[in-house]
């Protein structure tokens, strides 16, 4: 299929317009919002989580999982309580995972429970988030050892446009843009 010239000036604005880097939050690598929190929480040089970000990652990598989950429809908060759907599927492994666990509790839990339940697993949610950016090419995994026997990966930023995109969304939200 070959578009006119016409065509390709009103696909260059329209892109122009939907971002002032010119693309929009769905074209960056279709990251979800973890992936985006968790890049933002890298020094993109060390390739290591921020200190000042480490103790609150997992939780707020739970809490971005669940508002992922509840923009699909799958979960939504009825005064505290976080109350799934009865069917439905994210299509994605991680997402699904979260779902199957609010979906297996016996009784109604609070949104603050499921924070901190989904929380402590950050580990492994980490873990599944920086291998997905890996195999996006947007960090590089690399891994060496300490004092040469315990183990070590950190994961230094091969494309930086992702990370700088989300910044600006970010500083065009605060301003109000």
């Amino acid at each position: 299929m070959t578009l006119a010239p016409e065509d390709l000036e009103t696909l260059r604005r329209e892109l122009t317009r939907l971002s002032p880097l010119g693309y929009s939050r769905g074209m960056d690598k279709n990251l979800n919002l973890a992936e985006e929190f968790l890049l933002l929480a890298l020094n993109e040089e060390k390739g290591t989580v921020v200190f000042a970000a480490s103790m609150a990652l997992p939780y707020g990598l739970a809490g971005a999982l669940l508002i992922e989950l509840a923009q699909a429809g799958l979960v939504r908060v009825e005064g505290k309580t976080l109350v799934p759907a009865p069917r439905g599927t994210a299509r994605d492994e991680l997402l699904d995972g979260v779902l199957g666990t609010v979906r297996a509790s016996a009784k109604a839990r609070s949104l603050e429970h499921w924070v901190g339940k989904v929380g402590r697993s950050g580990g492994k949610i980490k873990k599944e988030l920086l291998a997905r950016l890996v195999e996006k090419r947007i960090l590089i995994k690399e891994e060496r050892r300490i004092l040469w026997l315990f183990p070590d990966a950190r994961y230094p930023q091969s494309d930086p446009r992702p990370e700088n995109m989300i910044r600006e969304r970010v500083r065009s939200g605060i301003r109000g843009c």
